[in-house]
C-alpha cells in the first residue's frame, strides 16, 4: 500500500506541476515551385499583350482563383499539373502551362496550396519569371510585376501574409517576348510545440487512470 501512495504522490507531481508551457522547436519546410503545382492557360496564346490586359474576362468569370482554398482547380475545370521547361539560362528548369521554352499559353495560372505546420515566424520568397508577374498570397497581391522584362527576385518576406493550416500561392504570369517560365522556392520557418511535453502529460493521465483503478480493486 506505501509503494502505491508513493508512485501516487510522484504522479501527480508529473501531472500537476510546476505547470510550465512546453518548449517550442523551430521546423524549417521549402515549397517549390515544381510539376505538383496546378496551372492553366484559358485564353491562348497572347504573348506581348501585357499582363494587365490580358486574361481579365477569365478572371472576372472566376473569381476566388487567387484567394479560395476551395477554388475549382481539378482537371475537369481546365486545370493540370505544371510542366517542365527547360531553359537555356539559370534556373535551367522552369515551369508553365504547356508549349516549350518559347512558344505556349500565355498567360498563364499557377495555384499552389500547402500546409504550414505551428506558428509561422519567416516565410522568404525567391522567384525568377519570364516575363511578368502578379503574385498573391491567401488573397492578397505581393507582386505587381509588369516591366515587359524578365524578374528575379530573392528573399521576398511573406510572413504577413501566412498563417498556421492552409495557404494558397497563386500567380499570373505573362510572357512578353522570347523565353517564357516560372520558378521560385519558399522557405518557411515555423514554431512548433515540442511533443516531448505531451506525450508525457498524457502518460501521467493513463497512470492516474490505473491507479483509480487499482484503488477500487484493493
Amino acid at each position: 500500500m506505501l509503494r502505491l501512495m508513493t508512485l501516487q504522490v510522484a504522479l501527480l507531481a508529473v501531472v500537476l506541476g510546476p505547470r510550465q508551457a512546453s518548449a517550442d522547436f523551430q521546423l524549417a519546410t521549402s515549397v517549390y515551385v515544381n510539376t505538383s503545382w496546378r496551372t492553366i492557360g484559358p485564353v491562348g496564346d497572347l504573348t506581348g499583350g501585357g499582363i494587365n490586359n490580358v486574361g481579365l474576362a477569365w478572371e472576372a468569370a472566376n473569381p476566388g482563383w487567387n484567394s479560395a482554398l476551395m477554388f475549382d482547380d481539378s482537371n475537369s475545370a481546365g486545370w493540370s499539373n505544371a510542366i517542365e521547361v527547360v531553359h537555356p539560362n539559370p534556373p535551367f528548369l522552369r515551369y508553365w502551362f504547356d508549349g516549350t521554352e518559347t512558344v505556349g499559353s500565355s498567360p498563364v495560372y499557377f495555384r499552389k496550396e500547402f500546409e504550414i505546420e505551428g506558428d509561422p515566424i519567416s516565410g522568404l520568397f525567391s522567384f525568377t519569371v519570364d516575363d511578368d508577374a502578379q503574385i498573391y498570397v491567401n488573397g492578397v497581391q505581393v507582386v505587381n510585376d509588369s516591366n515587359g522584362l524578365a524578374t528575379t527576385v530573392s528573399g521576398l518576406d511573406l510572413l504577413p501574409y501566412l498563417t498556421t493550416g492552409l495557404n494558397l500561392i497563386a500567380v499570373k504570369a505573362q510572357d512578353q517576348q522570347g523565353g517564357q517560365g516560372f520558378a521560385g522556392n519558399l522557405q518557411l520557418v515555423s514554431n512548433v510545440p515540442e511533443p516531448s511535453g505531451i506525450v508525457l502529460a498524457g502518460l501521467g493521465v493513463a497512470a492516474m487512470a490505473l491507479i483509480h483503478r487499482r484503488r477500487h480493486s484493493l
